[in-house]
């Protein structure tokens, strides 16, 4: 078996496929059984008609056992080889063309190719969940293709995820999962027409977790106690007391970007972005872990490879390659409070 993203995908459709209609799917084909035979076959629309072929496989109705399922797998394998010998040259009508077979071919030979591949197959996974969910309650339209995609399918979407507790940001990046084949296949030639999708409107909800004065003393506490986490406890003193980035923080050159009383979080040597790293001052809560502090402000250990102590390497190294230093000793005297604590 291939293990491309598209076959990737075809597995999580068939561990996401309903129960409520006993149904295993992947892609346009279906598992059904037939009892009178013993016998799970293998099922597809040809227009509205309903066509199988066995796969010679019994063992009871239910669950198909896994020969089946890899019978499913081989059969849609070979059905999107052989789709790719006979594509036509032009663009097809958006009702002939599916779902699942534009996503597979988008999904190999655009998303593959991406960076981070991973964001769009989740919410393909996402989207997936959504068709069994729908065809388990008979309201999706069979053959899934191009043209069933309405506003009535993509707002009943929008409702579902909604009722799953996804921010609007959430929902629209899946819709631009199904949005990304479509808009692919008019770039490549597959499509000569769309239908338009339409955009989630929304702001991401407002975290509500919050830390109280206390929880946050039970973290630097936890963290001053052990020596093996003391980088840990100057981190989070940063970082509550700038709230400065994390990469900003643990890139910190204290004889470089700590001066007169201000932290400068952009380096001498780097350039300002549209993030823009900010020059914050040091508040009172802060100053007595910073003071004396030299070099990389934030240092921990990590192990050395086994090569590395074959050599006769240390077991651990610090995170800029020098030897660990200590934080203040005042770290080791009692457990830290927050100002007015």
């Amino acid at each position: 078996m291939p293990s491309s993203p598209a076959t990737r995908t075809g597995k999580r459709a068939k561990r996401g496929a309903a129960a409520a209609d006993t149904r295993f799917e992947l892609g346009p084909f279906w598992l059904w059984y037939r009892a009178d035979r013993d016998d799970w076959n293998i099922c597809w629309l040809d227009g509205r008609t309903t066509r199988r072929t066995s796969t010679g496989i019994g063992g009871g109705g239910g669950t198909p056992p896994e020969d089946a399922k890899e019978s499913l797998a081989d059969h849609w394998t070979a059905w999107r080889a052989n789709a790719k010998t006979i594509q036509p040259v032009g663009p097809m009508a958006p009702g002939d063309v599916l779902i699942a077979e534009l996503t597979a071919m988008w999904i190999e030979q655009h998303v593959a190719n991406l960076e981070a591949p991973e964001r769009y197959l989740d919410s393909v996974e996402v989207l997936e969940t959504f068709w069994t969910h729908m065809r388990a309650k008979r309201l999706l339209p069979e053959p899934l293709t191009v043209l069933s995609i309405t506003n009535g399918l993509i707002d009943a979407f929008i409702a579902w995820r909604s009722a799953q507790g996804a921010s609007a940001p959430t929902v629209s990046r899946d819709i631009a999962a199904l949005r990304g084949p479509i808009n692919w296949g008019m770039k490549n030639n597959h499509l000569m027409a769309a239908p338009r999708i339409k955009e989630v409107k929304g702001r991401k909800k407002r975290k509500e977790l919050e830390w109280s004065p206390e929880q946050v003393a039970a973290i630097l506490d936890a963290a001053a106690a052990d020596e093996q986490r003391w980088h840990i406890h100057l981190f989070a003193m940063i970082n509550l007391s700038t709230h400065g980035r994390t990469e900003a923080i643990l890139e910190l050159d204290a004889d470089t970007q700590i001066r007169q009383g201000l932290i400068y979080f952009l380096r001498p040597d780097e350039e300002q972005t549209r993030k823009r790293r900010a020059i914050v001052p040091i508040c009172p809560t802060l100053a007595p872990w910073l003071d004396g502090v030299t070099g990389k402000v934030i240092r921990y250990r990590t192990p050395t490879s086994a090569k590395t102590r074959a050599a006769g390497g240390g077991m651990v190294r610090a995170s800029d390659g020098e030897h660990c230093e200590r934080l203040p000793r005042r770290v080791a005297r009692g457990p830290c409070r927050p100002a007015g604590s």
